[in-house]
């Protein structure tokens, strides 16, 4: 899936899910579109895959590859000094975990 099908996916999985009484559809359509867009400029291609996939609570198998994903990424971003990397990775993923818990909706039956 290229980014602009998963902007668009990403769009229309908030679409579902949210509902404003005071737009219509489209007017919904629009703002959504325009608030991912400009969320997608400050997050990197590789975690919009975690996006889609939480925009309905995450499986278990979902919740395990984005986990370890994101803990890479950030992982690789912050150095906490005097900390090894497999303690540091460790912290890092305490705090996703945490994070992606709430996302968590168990495996589909779908």
């Amino acid at each position: 899936m290229n980014n602009i099908q998963l902007k668009a996916a990403i769009i229309d999985r908030l679409n579902e899910q949210c509902d404003l009484p005071f737009l219509d559809e489209a007017q919904e359509g629009a703002l959504l579109s325009t608030l991912v867009t400009h969320a997608l400029n400050l997050i990197p291609v590789s975690l919009l895959p975690l996006m889609l996939d939480s925009t309905d609570g995450l499986t278990i198998l979902e919740f395990e590859k984005h986990r370890g994903e994101v803990v890479d990424y950030i992982n690789n971003i912050v150095d906490i000094p005097y900390v090894v990397e497999s303690v540091e990775a460790r912290f890092i993923s305490t705090a996703i975990t945490a994070m992606l818990i709430p996302l968590l909706k168990g495996e589909s039956v779908e």
